[in-house]
């Protein structure tokens, strides 16, 4: 017999370890008499709480001193589509939800700027604890952001030193962002870096580089090209329009090409 219980439910993140918080949802339960632990809790949440946690991810966080510290508690069972977590044999007191393994990283700096008509990200961390990559990301707006690439943390407690270089980036404005996800799926995202990539006096871009398969040319408008291997002999000419084109370069050997034009100047790939 509990008596009587007094449940009460807020919606104030709680502090789970240090900086890391909970989901935006935490029950007080308090029985007359608390002296058992044979009971079952299903705890009740809503997606718009789950803030940054993934809600396949969710365990159970059990505080006895009313929020001051707390206790991963696991759970025995989750239902996402009813936002329903439950634990079997438990005493009552505060509880809460989070991912078990939150992103302590603290991300130190982070920038990119153009040299040489490629985008070097550069970004610097320390505390990586679970952390999974890193990924650059690229939009043309400034909102709708999409993949580049990635590199792979180093998971040390030292300060760790980054750089990922994009060798295609878009003509004109664009913006880049470093997304840092850890082991659980969870992820943040650092502030956004505007590029300018005017084309005044701008060279012909190739990519990718290395090139496998094809390669992509762009050219502010129509231009005549030459390719050269390592040893300068030509292997491929052709007139280039205006805007993107493309070159198969399958059947090339594989080695270090030079593309030259009369107005934009040269630039250089590899085949792989």
């Amino acid at each position: 017999n509990l008596g009587v219980v007094t449940i009460r439910r807020g919606h104030k993140p709680q502090i789970l370890q240090g900086v890391t918080t909970g989901i935006n949802r935490y029950y007080d339960i308090y029985p007359t008499n608390n002296s058992f632990t044979n009971n079952n809790l299903v705890f009740n949440y809503f997606d718009a709480e789950l803030g940054i946690h993934t809600e396949g991810g969710l365990n159970l966080y059990k505080s006895a001193d009313t929020g001051v510290t707390f206790s991963n508690q696991t759970r025995d069972g989750i239902n996402t589509s009813q936002n329903l977590i439950t634990k079997n044999n438990i005493g009552f007191s505060r509880w809460t939800a989070a991912n078990s393994a939150i992103l302590p990283l603290k991300l130190l700096s982070y920038d990119a700027k153009l040299i040489n008509n490629t985008v070097i990200n550069k970004w610097q961390t320390s505390n990586e604890v679970n952390v999974n990559r890193y990924e650059i990301e690229r939009s043309s707006t400034g909102i709708g952001f999409g993949y580049v690439g990635n590199t792979i943390a180093r998971n040390n407690n030292l300060t760790n030193n980054y750089t990922f270089t994009d060798y295609a980036p878009m003509p004109g404005i664009s913006y880049y962002r470093l997304k840092m996800i850890d082991n659980n799926g969870t992820f943040s995202y650092s502030s956004i870096v505007k590029i300018n990539r005017e084309f005044i006096g701008f060279k012909i871009n190739a990519w990718p580089n290395p090139a496998s398969n094809y390669l992509n040319i762009y050219a502010p408008s129509a231009e005549k090209f030459v390719v050269y291997d390592i040893s300068g002999r030509q292997v491929h000419n052709g007139l280039l329009i205006a805007g993107n084109n493309i070159v198969m370069v399958k059947n090339w050997a594989a080695g270090v090409y030079t593309i030259s034009t009369n107005t934009y100047g040269t630039i250089r790939f590899v085949k792989e």
